[in-house]
């Protein structure tokens, strides 16, 4: 995996980066969450590779330890491949197969996994991100609703999680 703050990446990659997620995700969140824009900060973001021959060609299934998590196709010559989204009561589950330049935007709650490559490289672009109550760099309040902190399990199982590990 390359992250995006301790690899080589630029100055203007982190910036050209952070103007197109400002510009499209942002507006993205606020519309499906209805989450203002300035509560969503980016905890961690990097690429991934899956290869069908060498190194991971599949992640098992998890949870994220954010409270949106998102990922981007880079790529289409590779076999296989996606994202599994499980129902953990109905044990069903349902795939997610993206173009290159697609979003798949997620509540990190939810139990997934990344499906084999078969053949080829598959690369995607990740990120995850938390709901923030309150702006780190103003310390002025984002004005969330109850429904987007304190009345969502997601909210809260992030933040009771963060507060056992700061004990």
């Amino acid at each position: 995996d390359l992250n995006l703050i301790i690899d080589p990446f630029t100055k203007e990659d982190r910036e050209y980066l952070a103007e197109k997620l400002n510009k499209r995700f942002g507006p993205l969140v606020e519309r499906i969450y209805g989450i203002k824009r300035s509560a969503i900060r980016a905890n961690d973001m990097f690429v991934v590779r899956y290869d069908a021959t060498k190194g991971q060609s599949a992640l098992r299934q998890h949870t994220d330890s954010s409270h949106v998590s998102f990922n981007i196709l880079l790529n289409d010559d590779f076999e296989g491949g996606g994202t599994r989204f499980h129902h953990r009561h109905l044990e069903t589950y349902a795939d997610a197969h993206l173009t290159p330049g697609d979003v798949l935007i997620n509540n990190a709650n939810i139990l997934h996994e990344g499906l084999a490559t078969t053949n080829g490289t598959r690369y995607i672009f990740v990120g995850f991100t938390a709901v923030e109550t309150f702006d780190p760099f103003t310390e002025r309040d984002n004005e969330l609703s109850l429904f987007a902190s304190w009345l969502s399990l997601t909210w809260m199982q992030v933040r009771f999680k963060q507060g056992f590990e700061n004990r």
